[in-house]
């Protein structure tokens, strides 16, 4: 360990390898620090948590570290990110650098899920489609002929949603092994040069994806070595993961698999009723079967119209939780009850009819249908899903709620607490789990977190703050005159400071917003300012504009919080309206806040808050990127200094210069400091 150790220090130091190979590299000692605690927890099989701030390097600093242990060891190491940004930083920028640097031959692979490739079986079902799609098809084909890994990310023209939907691998369609183009199939080409890495980049949601799976589907090889960056997303995407679906589009895909009317041609009763021979077989393929999905298919249209016609009163992208009174309701009892209970019954029988047809298939021995007979065995075990999916949100799933979307109805069962799972799937089987994040801990405590997501064992804490010059360089205030958001006033009042801070600033301004609806009606108010919002352009042309522009201003809701990063002049104003306290009607947080009350806990302090707070650290984390970076966070809500728990968000923040006083007084410390 020492020895180690000593190696470490020797490359993170002033004279070590890192300043040799970097120019503008600069030693700090918190990125030496979190080096050395994770060898320490390699060695000692401990887990660790780590609050980096801005500027302390936490990439290299794990990264440095596994690539040692790797190398010295020979294991496997899965480093898990949330964005896409920081994976192809890891993948096309610091591992090379490094493994170039420390002279070390290891194999690094970006794993990624199967919606990422396409499927050469589902092109080759299509190909003969002209102008299926238009020109996408074509391209796509021509592209898939020339292309080494297939995936999406390296198309080199554009594809919309809707076509790379009909061409994407997924394993409900997927039948491995008996696939004509197994063998030339970029997904499994992708998995073999996984099961050989030693350090394999992956997101969180394929990281939950891997636990989920059974053995025979895993997507990553055993490892025991796990580094989670941006562990503060680790929870939702599990509780994402975790939660069960129902839709009426999703039905419908589902049974369109194996049969459908507008082009039986394209199905799998159709290509099987090509070579039976027996003819009370061909019939029931034909006629019984098509027959009855056409039951179900009315089964799911009147289940779902009832959920319409309840939720017709609803705004669009309204939220109704089961609750003890949506129990005992008639709509409840009368109609949905029974509704769902005849739809559950048609999916059981048709469900029986294609076992039945199944093993007469396979009794008959016939040439050329092992794909359409694993394809209908993978159909069956999706009906028996959906029947239990039905069953836990009308009988006893933890957290039921409908939501009204665009495509429609969506029913959602969902896991209170996703810590035992978290706890028995991942950390108890990991040697050395490493959590790390810029914004992980609340008021220097890692509780919030640890309980959340099931990490009850030993571990090393620590928090390095960013070694920024917060105190010389940043501002934090806020206005005492401004009436608090719930007002009617506020988006008039708030609109008006936003344009003179503006002013003030001459641009630079990210104007971050808790809503679209909140974002677009400030947006209405500020007709005579030019202004940038999220809607308008993809979040990256967006960036890219408000980068070459230098005085530009953007107005963004929750992509914008957070993976953002614009250095130097370019940035220099960060308006915060609203605290970034979680929706109160969310039926998540609602289960949760009742399941503390009834534990004599404090919902909003223990959940809410923490939430919130390691929010606003990342709003305010978007000002200060570079060591020279300079300006101001101006917070519209004046609860962050006027209520109680405003206190558990400035002590989470970084020090510096705060001033709280009527807007008058502040828009004159604004014009001393940027020197308008």
């Amino acid at each position: 360990m020492t020895e180690t150790l000593s190696i470490l220090d020797e490359i993170f130091n002033q004279t070590g390898l890192l300043s040799q190979v970097l120019d503008d590299y600069e030693p700090r000692e918190g990125q030496r620090a979190m080096a050395n605690r994770i060898w320490e927890a390699f060695e000692e099989q401990k887990a660790t948590l780590f609050e980096a701030g801005t500027g302390i390097g936490k990439s290299l600093a794990y990264l440095v570290p596994a690539l040692l242990w790797s190398y010295k060891t020979g294991e496997k190491i899965i480093v898990s990110t949330y964005t896409i940004a920081l994976q192809e930083q890891l993948i096309e920028k610091d591992i090379p650098f490094l493994l170039k640097a420390l002279g070390l031959d290891l194999r690094v692979v970006l794993a990624k899920g199967m919606g990422n490739y396409v499927c050469m079986k589902k092109l080759d079902e299509l190909s003969d489609q002209g102008g299926f799609f238009g020109q996408s098809i074509d391209q796509i084909v021509s592209w898939a002929t020339k292309t080494n890994d297939g995936s999406r990310s390296s198309l080199p023209f554009s594809v919309s949603g809707e076509s790379w939907g009909k061409v994407y691998a997924e394993s409900e369609a997927c039948t491995y092994i008996k696939c004509p183009h197994y063998k030339e199939c970029f997904f499994f080409k992708g998995r073999s040069k996984i099961q050989e890495a030693d350090i394999i980049i992956v997101n969180h949601h394929l990281l939950m994806a891997h636990l989920l799976a059974d053995e025979n589907r895993a997507i990553l090889p055993p490892f025991t070595r796990l580094v989670v960056d941006e562990a503060h997303h680790l929870e939702n995407v599990a509780r994402t993961s975790l939660m069960q679906t129902l839709d009426r589009v999703q039905l419908f895909k589902t049974l369109a698999r194996i049969h459908t009317d507008l082009s039986p041609e394209t199905s799998r009763l159709y290509h099987i009723r090509d070579v039976v021979k027996d003819k009370a077989l061909k019939v029931r393929l034909d006629v019984d079967l098509p027959g009855e999905k056409r039951k179900v298919v009315e089964a799911i249209n009147f289940a779902f119209d009832q959920l319409d016609r309840i939720f017709g009163m609803s705004s669009p992208s309204s939220k109704w939780r089961i609750t003890d009174g949506v129990l005992k309701s008639q709509e409840w009892t009368e109609t949905l009850i029974p509704a769902f209970s005849e739809l559950k019954e048609a999916l059981h029988k048709y469900g029986l009819s294609l076992d039945g047809i199944e093993k007469e298939i396979n009794e008959e021995s016939l040439p050329k249908v092992e794909t359409a007979l694993l394809e209908i065995g993978q159909t069956i075990e999706k009906i028996q899903a959906t029947t239990s999916v039905i069953d836990a949100f009308f009988d006893q799933g933890d957290v039921r709620f409908a939501e009204k979307t665009p495509e429609g109805i969506t029913l959602t069962v969902a896991k209170l607490d996703i810590a035992p799972f978290l706890e028995e799937k991942l950390f108890e089987l990991m040697k050395s789990p490493v959590l790390c994040s810029a914004t992980l801990a609340t008021v220097g405590s890692f509780r919030h977190v640890r309980e959340n997501l099931g990490l009850n064992r030993e571990a090393i804490e620590a928090l390095y703050p960013s070694p920024f010059d917060f105190q010389e360089r940043a501002r934090l205030m806020g206005i005492s005159d401004l009436p608090p958001p719930s007002s009617y006033d506020f988006i008039e009042e708030a609109s008006s400071v936003i344009k003179e801070a503006v002013e003030i600033s001459g641009g630079g301004a990210f104007v971050l917003f808790t809503s679209y609806d909140m974002l677009q009606k400030c947006s209405d108010q500020l007709f005579d300012l030019p202004h940038l919002k999220q809607g308008d352009l993809s979040r990256h042309l967006l960036l890219e504009k408000f980068k070459a522009h230098g005085d530009e201003v953007l107005l963004g809701t929750d992509s914008f919080w957070e993976g953002v990063d614009v250095p130097g002049e370019a940035l220099r104003l960060v308006i915060i309206v609203k605290l970034p306290f979680p929706v109160p009607s969310d039926p998540l947080l609602q289960a949760r806040s009742e399941h503390l009350k009834a534990l004599g806990r404090d919902p909003f302090n223990e959940d809410s808050v923490p939430q919130a707070v390691m929010k606003f650290k990342q709003g305010f984390g978007r000002l200060m990127r570079r060591k020279e970076d300079r300006g101001c966070v101006l917070c519209l809500d004046s609860r962050l200094f006027s209520r109680g728990y405003g206190k558990t968000f400035l002590r989470s923040l970084p020090e510096c210069v705060t001033s709280y006083q009527p807007k008058k007084l502040i828009f004159n410390e604004m014009r001393e400091f940027f020197g308008a």
